[in-house]
């Protein structure tokens, strides 16, 4: 079980649920690599679509660091809903929300 401060290299399951962080070979912190596969999970959920096309994995992982989210236009979302999946999909892991700040 990993602790707080912990890092991984370990690369496991599908690019398209994967921390920018991940795909880049950096050592990582479970926690906030986790943040945001439940980002890619609550947007899967909410939306039915994946957040970024997995077809092209360079492609994929620039839009991931450019920050770009998008959503379905068909969809409502609100607002907050669109910052938590924004704040949680932040490509650094140092900005990105924390479990605990979401509950706070």
């Amino acid at each position: 079980m990993m602790k707080d401060g912990d890092v991984s290299r370990t690369f496991c399951g599908s690019r398209a649920y994967a921390a920018p962080e991940i795909l880049r070979q950096i050592p990582y912190n479970g926690f906030t690599v986790d943040v945001w596969s439940a980002a890619i999970v609550l947007y899967i959920m909410i939306t039915g679509v994946m957040p970024y096309n997995s077809d092209n994995p360079r492609k994929m992982l620039n839009r991931q660091l450019q920050h770009r989210v998008s959503f379905p236009k068909l969809i409502f979302l609100s607002d907050d809903v669109k910052e938590l999946l924004y704040q949680m999909l932040h490509p650094s892991p140092s900005d990105r929300i924390t479990y605990q700040e979401m509950l706070d």
